[in-house]
């Protein structure tokens, strides 16, 4: 079968294959009986089933828009193949140990690897194994790595302390170190070497280990040094971030505060930038005093950084219990600087070429940026390499769409005009991105206008869920975001309206209002009534007590002795008291002439 194609240079391509293609970072793919034939920067590979292929006679290629490469077999089927962004060193490649804590890269070009148990390995080329022939190492647990400018390389370990290999052989600082384990290293520009242990900040000198004296005496784990450019040196403890200047040890103050997150990392910058990762306080950057800083909710796949680095191309890269992440540092400080709402990463995970996404950190270095500009990274799961030169930010963001609606169990496809029954409980709104590019690091957010005020950040979840609503109109809205944290200018939308009862509808609410208005004039006229009948009560009131006023002036039955009057009970009582009770007078007592003249004739 013979197979033409033209390449982007206008190259004719011919050969007696299945199927030609030239893929989008120029790669020319061939698919032969024996194999898929790769032909970039003038060599060529041939893959079969040892590299994955499920069967060796290619028949079809594709490229989609993802920049996945579709390989479809005679026997096999069809294979996708991805180019990862690392590849992993492990027990296959030679180390003694899955599990790494350190890396560092020396000056002859070989790796030297920290293992948790499997002692110093060294990696030159593809293959690795034990730094040193000595026995008591072989199963120790590597933690700090340094290489001096005398080319001697420092590991502190579990049981030996603090050693140096020099030229194959092992010297060890076992007593100052015994039981105090060193996390980072660091030779200042004066040749002074210092050390951060779990206890304390040390200036080695030769055999002598001098602890640096802190502000208020107390103990500090240390667990990253750097030197800035102006000779200070910068401490990462477990408290807070400190300098040695002179000299002398102070915790640095922000905002007239001593810092008091959990250092992990350092990286400090020519220009005078320290970058700081953090233990659940994010991506820190200290510039001229003041400290900004960026978390999970600028986009970060969780709140721990374990060690960050500005490459010197433009961009920062973090390691992180969640993979490997690169930003643009344009991205990044505009997110520090408040002028953008959340950051683009680059995110490195089992679907790119990792093992396992867990790195390691908490003692350095946790990461090396090597001469030839990839990224190394101690991982749980073998020594993580990243080219960074070759790593490019995913810009396609996927498509979004609404696939369904299920209110309470019963599945509706989305319309122009949908309505749903009056009393939903609970509804679903289920939506998705096509995309197989590591489709569990998308991310979505819904908004649904008319119940929600912005936008809800979803994660990775597909289904939005709400109960009880309302009757009513409503819109519902998602976008997505795809593995590299790109999100989609256009979102997917559905119109929908829950149907009301009959006692939620607009002649309801009229009826209601007027039965009410009916209701407040029953009530005002039973109001009214009962007043006037209170009137008129009074008014009879009245009327009696004004007859019983009146009596005075009809027939009143008096004593013609004593001169006593019966009242109406049948009581006798004095005049002037039955007149006082039964009218407003009141009565004064003297004594007439007559009177007078009986009881006293001589004054008569």
């Amino acid at each position: 079968m013979l197979s033409v194609l033209v390449d982007r240079d206008g190259t004719l391509w011919v050969g007696v294959v299945a199927a030609l293609l030239q893929d989008h970072d120029g790669n020319v793919w061939a698919g032969t009986r024996d194999g898929l034939l790769r032909v970039a920067g003038g060599k060529a590979d041939l893959m079969g089933r040892a590299a994955g292929l499920p069967d060796e006679h290619v028949s079809a290629l594709a490229e989609d828009a993802e920049g996945d490469l579709w390989v479809g077999t005679e026997a096999g089927g069809i294979a996708r193949l991805r180019d990862g962004r690392a590849m992993v060193y492990g027990k296959a490649q030679g180390l003694t140990h899955e599990v790494t804590w350190s890396v560092l890269e020396g000056r002859d070009g070989s790796v030297w690897i920290g293992t948790d148990g499997g002692g110093l390995n060294r990696l030159r080329g593809d293959r690795g194994g034990l730094a040193t022939r000595e026995k008591a190492f072989a199963e120790e647990s590597v933690y700090a790595l340094y290489e001096d400018r005398a080319g001697r390389v420092w590991f502190s370990t579990e049981w030996h302390g603090l050693c140096r290999l020099t030229a194959g052989r092992v010297d060890c600082l076992t007593g100052p170190f015994a039981e105090d384990l060193v996390r980072c290293l660091l030779e200042d520009k004066d040749g002074r070497m210092w050390a951060g242990t779990s206890e304390a900040l040390v200036r080695i000198d030769g055999c002598a280990v001098h602890p640096v004296a802190t502000e208020d005496g107390k103990k500090i784990t240390v667990t990253s040094l750097a030197e800035g450019p102006s000779g200070q040196l910068w401490v990462g403890t477990t408290s807070g971030l400190a300098e040695v200047e002179n000299g002398v040890f102070r915790r640095v103050t922000i905002g007239g505060e001593p810092h008091a997150d959990h250092v992990m990392s350092l990286d400090a910058a020519a220009d005078g930038t320290l970058w700081l990762g953090t233990t659940d306080a994010g991506l820190q950057r200290l510039r001229a005093g003041r400290l900004a800083s960026v978390t999970s909710r600028q986009g970060l796949p969780n709140d721990t950084v374990l060690s960050v680095r500005d490459d010197g191309t433009g961009r920062i890269w973090l390691s992180t219990g969640q993979g490997i992440l690169a930003i643009a540092r344009g991205d990044l400080e505009a997110a520090l600087d408040g002028r953008s709402p959340r950051i683009s990463a680059i995110t490195i995970t089992e679907a790119d070429g990792l093992r396992d996404r867990e790195c390691s950190g908490g003692v350095q270095p946790s990461m090396w940026l090597g001469h030839d500009g990839r990224l190394w990274y101690p991982t749980i799961a073998g020594v993580a390499v990243v080219d960074a030169r070759r790593v490019r930010l995913n810009t396609r963001p996927p498509p979004i769409q609404v696939e369904e609606i299920v209110a309470d169990g019963r599945r509706v496809a989305p319309g122009a005009s949908l309505n749903l029954p009056a009393g939903v409980r609970h509804l679903e709104v289920r939506y998705a991105a096509p995309s197989f590019v590591a489709p569990e690091r998308m991310r979505f957010e819904h908004r649904l206008e008319g119940l929600e005020a912005g936008f809800f950040a979803a994660g990775a979840d597909r289904v939005a869920h709400y109960t009880a609503l309302g009757p009513g109109r409503y819109r519902f809205r998602v976008r997505a975001a795809n593995e590299d944290g790109v999100w989609g200018e256009q979102d997917a939308s559905v119109t929908f309206a829950v149907r009301p009862y009959f006692w939620q509808t607009l002649w309801f609410y009229a009826l209601s209002a007027c039965l009410g208005v009916l209701a407040a004039v029953a009530i005002l006229e039973l109001r009214v009534r009962g007043l006037r009948h209170r009137e008129q009560e009074l008014k009879r009131r009245v009327a009696e007590e004004m007859a019983r006023v009146e009596v005075l002036g009809g027939l009143l039955p008096i004593c013609a002795w004593c001169k006593k009057v019966r009242h109406d009970a049948g009581y006798w009582e004095q005049i002037e008291q039955y007149i006082s009770s039964h009218s407003k007078l009141e009565f004064t007592h003297g004594i007439c002439p007559d009177c007078l003249a009986r009881v006293s004739p001589t004054k008569a």
